[in-house]
């Protein structure tokens, strides 16, 4: 084949991918699946947020609970304290939740501005732009607008693709897992919340002046009344045992959220700027013997 027939191939494929992109971008298919994908991603990620808030709440009224009496000396014992590990695990939790609903948001005011009639209008014009310079033979603007538009397509649909890119991994190895771990870690916060109420340990009067017989007796009844009635509303010990149970589920959706919501989309993302570097390679002077 000639360096003109060459030429002249090269010159439809690259004004048939631009017609393809000006179609697309109007039509606007991509961009809704793909905001609708992130829609989806969204309600997720605030469900597993609410939960992580929901433990939280549990732990954080497990842990204000104290027993106090006195024998002589007043003490307190604090039996919730025992679940700081687990109220760690969940704030670190809460904290890659946060992250993870700023990312998608960040997604979807992307794909809104990629996808507004602004951006279409601009990469239809840079498209006629390039069209006419190629056909009117100006060729020192040739090169420089085929790189024109070659960036605004890929300004235009690399958030757009790398987001699709996402929602299939997701739809086909993450997002079943996902929700069976937000379902399970509901369960365990609901349980745990069903075994403690706020204590209502009330201070009592001041009594009157006794004898160290009557009050090391009253201060062990006291302390035994106090212990058997927390008792009752709650058991810190099952209670951490039942949270400890969940947090594998918070450690895999931790991980799970952090390869969804952000190394996936940039891994994505480095693939079509390696496919825009090859096309970037592909000079524009190379389709001017096509008008020649």
């Amino acid at each position: 084949m000639d360096q003109k027939g060459l030429a002249l191939r090269k010159f439809a494929v690259a004004f048939g991918f631009m017609l393809l992109a000006v179609a697309m971008s109007w039509l606007g298919a991509l961009d809704r699946t793909s905001s609708k994908y992130v829609d989806d991603a969204l309600v997720q990620a605030f469900s597993a947020y609410t939960v992580a808030r929901g433990v939280n709440a549990v732990v954080s009224v497990l842990q204000s609970v104290s027993v106090g009496g006195s024998l002589g000396a007043s003490f307190a014992v604090s039996p919730g304290e025992v679940l700081d590990p687990i109220n760690d695990l969940v704030e670190r939790y809460a904290a890659v939740m946060e992250f993870s609903i700023a990312s998608l948001l960040t997604q979807k005011v992307l794909i809104g501005i990629t996808s507004s009639q602004v951006f279409n209008v601009l990469l239809s014009l840079s498209v006629a732009a390039f069209m006419l310079s190629v056909l009117a033979n100006v060729r020192p603007l040739t090169g420089v607008l085929f790189r024109t538009v070659l960036s605004l397509i890929f300004l235009r649909f690399a958030i757009v693709l790398a987001v699709l890119a996402n929602s299939w991994v997701d739809a086909a190895f993450l997002r079943d897992g996902i929700d069976q771990s937000v379902a399970e870690m509901n369960g365990v916060s609901e349980s745990v919340a069903t075994r403690i109420a706020e204590p209502a340990l009330v201070q009592e009067p001041a009594e009157k002046e006794q004898g160290l017989l009557d009050s090391f007796t009253s201060g062990v009844s006291g302390l035994a009344a106090k212990a058997q009635g927390l008792m009752t509303q709650m058991d810190a010990s099952a209670a951490k045992d039942a949270l400890e149970a969940s947090v594998p589920g918070m450690v895999d959706l931790m991980a799970v959220f952090i390869l969804k919501t952000l190394l996936l989309p940039l891994l994505f993302l480095y693939g079509l700027k390696r496919a825009f570097s090859v096309l970037w390679g592909w000079r524009g002077a190379s389709l001017k013997p096509a008008t020649a």
